[in-house]
């Protein structure tokens, strides 16, 4: 099996049925990838939903933290590639495709495509979405190291890599961007790149007021631990 994606989920009734519905469109070979949600502990409709179809697999981890959630994916992933998203995003028929593409060089061991925002978003947040686009890559092309990041709504990882290097980290923020990390010390920073035609749109996103909220919350985590 070339993929499994693993897809963490809390109280996600609002968006999942778009997400799950775009990833049973994807125009890749259906017996060739997987779809794991894992459930952590919803009380709303999100994990009912998800029951009625039997080509997903449907994991609780009570733990209310997404690294717990992902990792509990992991130990029931087959794929030779793990690629990560989240209920509230959505992504098109090729991004599977998109990220075998992506992946084609033996070196590539983990591959970010492009996070966009709800369709009809604010002009504002636009121009928060063209400047994260533009920063990662920025980044990854001209291979920053001490500036690599992570993001786990798009992102795919060689299951290998987890063998050699362990799996997510279980910090409330930090998870995505220290696998990076610790990738691209171990592997080079050619082992981590930047793809932007694996594209996927974070459908909660709708303002600028939503984007700073996000901003804000991620750097007091990194002030406070420096991570």
């Amino acid at each position: 099996m070339v993929f499994s994606v693993i897809v963490p989920f809390f109280n996600e009734e609002k968006y999942i049925k778009d997400c799950v519905n775009s990833l049973l469109a994807q125009d890749f070979p259906k017996e060739e990838y997987e779809l794991i949600f894992i459930d952590s502990g919803s009380t709303d409709g999100s994990a009912s939903f998800i029951r009625q179809f039997s080509q997903i697999q449907l994991f609780n981890e009570l733990r209310r933290n997404v690294y717990f959630a992902r990792n509990r994916g992991l130990q029931a992933a087959r794929g030779e590639i793990i690629v990560f998203t989240d209920a509230d995003c959505v992504v098109p028929a090729d991004w599977l495709s998109r990220f075998q593409e992506a992946m084609q060089g033996p070196e590539v061991l983990i591959a970010l495509g492009s996070v966009y925002f709800h369709p009809q978003c604010s002009a504002a947040a636009r121009l928060f979405e063209d400047l994260g686009n533009a920063r990662a890559r920025y980044i990854f092309t001209n291979r920053i190291t001490e500036k690599y990041y992570g993001y786990t709504n798009n992102m795919a990882v060689r299951a290998s890599a987890f063998r050699q290097l362990g799996n997510f980290s279980t910090c409330p923020v930090a998870g995505d961007t220290g696998i990076v990390k610790k990738c691209a010390k171990h592997n080079g920073s050619s082992s981590v790149i930047y793809f932007d035609n694996a594209k996927a749109w974070h459908m909660e996103v709708k303002s600028a007021l939503t984007c700073l909220k996000k901003l804000f919350f991620y750097g007091k985590y990194h002030m406070l631990t420096g991570n």
